[in-house]
């Protein structure tokens, strides 16, 4: 490898996500050797977002194609374009709070040789700055010259090892960094002023059950417009109001999936696992 160990190339591939996307980079510059932002065709004002952020770091290569197998494409090019020994993907509505930043940034360099997938914690923000689910977990740091993504299905993206691609995500050798180490998700909030150009890129989701209160501390650079720093009676309705309606659509969802299911259909799509 050209560069230091324990080094981490930062991948965007993004497209309309003009809301987060300055958050986003900015949160990750500190750790990023390099940052690789590949635009699919945005609409919005996401490309002027990311030139305005002056930082010698990020290089953004402008696209054309976005379909699902395109997407894998771009996936792979810019892993075969990393000179660092770490690649980590980040989403154009992800925002790492600084605490997260500094303790992978220590972190990674004590990572085993043998492990080549990275999980980390998410917290998906619902609808509300005050509401958010429990912490998920999802390999979002790879080892460069180890893994490449592969469409499963035509229809999602998998990680798998370069040597051998039949060892997907599952079985490439992973390891969870830190527990308390978490990264927000804005996926249920407006990430663009044209998010209908998307379609069913983004509908297709739905909110997780139960959503608990949250009072901060919220991730640097996000306006607080409309988030209480407190529990009070008014903000307890509202709660169990949203995981009422929350606890009938995951209900309706797995019924859906169930239908699904037995039609014989393709699987939901999701993200890189």
């Amino acid at each position: 490898m050209k560069s230091g160990a324990g080094e981490i190339t930062v991948h965007f591939l993004i497209r309309n996500e003009e809301c987060f996307i300055g958050p986003a980079i900015r949160s990750i510059l500190p750790m990023a050797s390099r940052v690789m932002v590949y635009d699919t065709g945005s609409t919005d004002q996401t490309l002027e977002i990311v030139s305005s952020i002056q930082d010698e770091k990020i290089k953004l290569v402008r696209k054309e194609g976005s379909s699902r197998q395109d997407l894998t494409l771009y996936r792979n090019e810019m892993m075969d374009r990393t000179e660092t020994e770490w690649a980590m993907l980040v989403d154009g509505d992800e925002v790492y709070p600084s605490h997260a930043v500094e303790r992978i940034r220590e972190g990674i360099r004590k990572i085993p040789s043998s492990v080549d997938r990275i999980v980390l914690g998410r917290r998906h923000f619902v609808r509300s700055l005050n509401y958010i689910s429990r912490t998920d977990r999802i390999g979002r740091i790879f080892r460069t010259q180890r893994v490449r993504f592969f469409l499963k299905d035509d229809w999602y993206q998998t990680a798998v090892l370069r040597e051998d691609s039949s060892v997907t995500f599952k079985k490439v050798p992973s390891t969870v960094f830190q527990k308390d180490v978490h990264f927000f998700h804005f996926q249920f909030f407006r990430r663009s002023s044209r998010d209908s150009e998307l379609g069913n890129r983004r509908a297709w989701r739905r909110a997780p059950f139960p959503v608990f209160p949250y009072f901060g501390p919220w991730p640097e650079g996000i306006k607080l417009d409309g988030a209480v720093d407190r529990m009070t009676p008014t903000f307890l309705m509202g709660w169990a109001r949203m995981n009422g309606c929350l606890l009938g659509g995951w209900f309706r969802q797995k019924i859906r999936k169930i239908l699904h299911k037995l039609r014989g259909a393709p699987p939901v799509p999701g993200g890189i696992q």
